[in-house]
């Protein structure tokens, strides 16, 4: 009998706590409980997170053969840590896209021959590269927009160049003094070639002006003594003070019709200049503005039957009507 009252107080327990599973009451307990221990483990685990991560950075940065600043999720290099003669830019340091090359980074730094430069890059400094005198080759690629004041100049080894279509802002100086340059190809797509961009490299002896571009700056090309053919690109409306001046082995120069104005001095000491075509009405010129001056001696300007603005002489120069088509 007794047994029996047992069983049953024993059943009725089972039950009573069946219910209270069944309302949720332990159940809540239990979560409440879970929770809190996730919690701990979720701040713990970004704690650990955290200090693996500036871990990484401290490890990454000590081994690094550049020194860098971020902002947002893009990196400029600042500095360049290395001794190769043979440099590669990279595209990536750790999570951060490279997209700059910092100013001056690698001045004077002569031993370096080669640079490769990732299409993640958008902006090379000032500076960056002057002074590399044993640089050889640089290639610029398509997605650079911007290149720095004085950013290759002085950049005596380098001896091919091409300046992609992309950009947009070529600093003055930029390749003033590469002496050694012989070949230049700018590309359709560049609109301005700053003032001193290639003045003084003395090794060019043809160079092409795109069409695409509207404006040569002043001393843009001064004294590169061997260029002898210059295809300026039929969009020219302004062309800079001296922007040829000392190109002593230019023969001849045609003028496009869309020069509106031309600087003083633009072609000054250009002493075996013997003629200039101009195929438009002549451009504006600041009255004794030497555009000309000290040219050959038979220096003579040849303009189109009918174009505006001519006389004889212009400017103190002699000119005539020409028959060429």
């Amino acid at each position: 009998m007794n047994n029996n009252m047992s069983d049953k107080s024993e059943i009725a327990q089972k039950k009573a706590m069946l219910n209270e599973l069944n309302k949720g009451v332990p159940g809540k307990a239990v979560i409440k409980k879970h929770f809190r221990v996730s919690r701990k483990f979720i701040v713990i685990i970004s704690i650990l997170f955290v200090m693996m991560a500036v871990a990484v950075v401290v490890f990454f940065s000590s081994r690094t053969e550049f020194e860098y600043t971020i902002s947002g999720n893009k990196a400029t290099i600042t500095r360049y840590k290395g001794n190769d003669t043979n440099v590669v830019i990279p595209s990536r340091i750790l999570w951060f896209e490279v997209t700059a090359i910092g100013d001056r980074i690698f001045f004077d730094r002569a031993e370096i021959t080669n640079v490769y430069i990732p299409d993640s890059i958008i902006t090379i400094g000032n500076g960056a590269f002057l002074w590399c005198t044993g640089l050889t080759e640089i290639n610029i690629p398509d997605s650079v927009i911007s290149i720095g004041h004085g950013a290759f100049s002085r950049c005596t080894g380098l001896t091919s160049l091409v300046i992609p279509g992309n950009v947009q802002m070529l600093g003055l100086g930029a390749f003033s003094f590469c002496s050694g340059l012989t070949d230049l190809t700018i590309e359709y797509g560049v609109k301005e070639i700053a003032s001193s961009a290639f003045s003084n490299c003395y090794g060019l002896s043809n160079v092409v002006i795109p069409d695409s571009v509207t404006m040569i700056g002043a001393e843009a090309f001064m004294d590169c003594t061997g260029l002898s053919d210059v295809n300026l690109g039929n969009s020219i409306e302004f062309i800079g003070g001296q922007a040829f001046s000392g190109c002593t082995s230019l023969i001849e120069i045609t003028i496009p019709a869309s020069v509106k104005q031309i600087e003083v001095a633009a072609f000054s000491r250009c002493t075996n200049l013997e003629r200039a075509f101009f195929e438009g009405d002549a451009p504006v010129v600041d009255h004794n503005s030497y555009v000309f001056n000290n040219s050959a001696p038979s220096f003579m300007i040849y303009h189109r039957s009918g174009a505006n603005g001519w006389t004889n002489p212009w400017n103190g120069y002699p000119t005539a009507v020409s028959f060429i088509s």
